[in-house]
């Protein structure tokens, strides 16, 4: 790794044709490494997401099993009326 960017490094230095290459090597590096870093971010994203959708559908069914157990409750005190 570290020959590859002492030759990066000399070939800018010494101009022409091989530094534009080496140029275009080095910026072609940090566009891949900057999109890895923000897929990760979109991942890490996705998944907060998605525990915020599961969370909310089991306070869903949690809200609806509670207000059929009310439903119940109510049914058997005016049964008893």
């Amino acid at each position: 790794m570290d020959d590859i960017i002492k030759l990066l490094i000399s070939t800018t230095l010494q101009g022409g044709p091989g530094a534009i290459v080496a140029l275009l090597i080095v910026l072609i590096g940090l566009l891949l490494w900057d999109r890895r870093s923000l897929v990760q971010k979109i991942d890490q994203k996705d998944a907060k997401i998605e525990k915020i959708i599961e969370d909310y559908f089991k306070g869903t069914s949690t809200i609806a099993e509670a207000l059929n157990g009310l439903k119940v409750v109510l049914a058997e005190i005016k049964g008893k009326l």
